[in-house]
């Protein structure tokens, strides 16, 4: 079984000034994942304000991205193949934290 992961945190450019857009491009980005080879992590923010986004980091390219529920703060990076990661949250402000290295263990 395979899993087509279609990003829509990273497929919807705006075009214009920040705040401000004059318009959106769709590039679509997709990844395709054996389900028996996945995992997932999810986890709770603290302070989940500003419109936090989670990302998920392997050898420095960004593999997933998640947004944080406003109120709760919780998120779910999914689908993200076996291996050691990054997780980086971080808000519209600036405001921006890096967790320690975790394992993603599939299946």
């Amino acid at each position: 079984e395979l899993i087509i992961d279609f990003d829509i945190n990273r497929s919807i450019i705006s075009v214009g000034p920040p705040g401000n857009p004059i318009s959106y491009h769709l590039r679509p980005v997709m990844r395709v994942i054996p389900r028996a080879l996945s995992g997932s992590l999810s986890a709770t923010v603290t302070n989940p304000e500003n419109e936090a986004v989670a990302c998920a980091i392997q050898n420095g390219d960004t593999l997933t991205t998640a947004r944080v529920h406003p109120q709760s703060g919780a998120f779910l990076l999914g689908f993200l193949p076996g291996g050691d990661y990054t997780i980086m949250v971080s808000d519209q402000n600036g405001a921006a934290y890096q967790a320690d290295p975790v394992e993603i263990i599939a299946g």
